[in-house]
């Protein structure tokens, strides 16, 4: 097989989205050799090779009290992860649920241009109905297979 030379960023908040996260990085390199993964992410992903800009353990935050009290932290790291899409554009962003943080990486990627797809999106049973339009407005696509992600770096090798 061909080597894929394609940057994907893939961003995890919660222990579960880095299980999927590794999950998806493991079948992207199996498919791709050559792919370059990138991302905010914990020990399973750190495991399957991707460095994380921020582990999960630094941006998991509950509660509104504990947002605010660490609001300069996560300002902190959307700057790091604004900065390395200058220096490291990727071709995709992939996001795994975790939508108060993920929502605003999807919102510096889409200022730059870059496709951002939602790979698990939030429980909108769980967490309101209103919440489609957002993910609408933040995502260029909505996914939640493996098949799909992989399509997209198939295109993405096409251009």
């Amino acid at each position: 097989m061909e080597a894929l030379f394609v940057h994907i960023f893939i961003s995890a908040g919660e222990p579960s989205g880095d299980l999927h996260g590794a999950n998806l990085a493991k079948s992207l390199i199996r498919k791709s050799p050559g792919i370059v993964l990138s991302g905010l992410g914990g020990d399973r992903m750190t495991a399957v090779g991707i460095d994380p800009l921020v582990h999960i353990r630094d941006l998991s935050v509950v509660g509104l009290l504990k947002v605010a009290e660490r609001f300069f932290d996560l300002t902190r790291y959307l700057d790091r992860v604004r900065r390395h899409f200058r220096k490291n554009r990727p071709d995709v962003v992939v996001l795994i649920d975790f939508p108060g943080f993920n929502w605003w990486v999807a919102d510096r990627a889409r200022e730059m241009g870059i496709p951002v797809v939602y790979f698990v999106p939030p429980q909108i049973w769980a967490w309101g109905s209103w919440r489609i339009a957002k993910i609408d407005r933040k995502s260029t696509r909505l996914n939640s297979s493996h098949a799909n992600i992989s399509y997209a770096v198939f295109c993405l090798k096409k251009k």
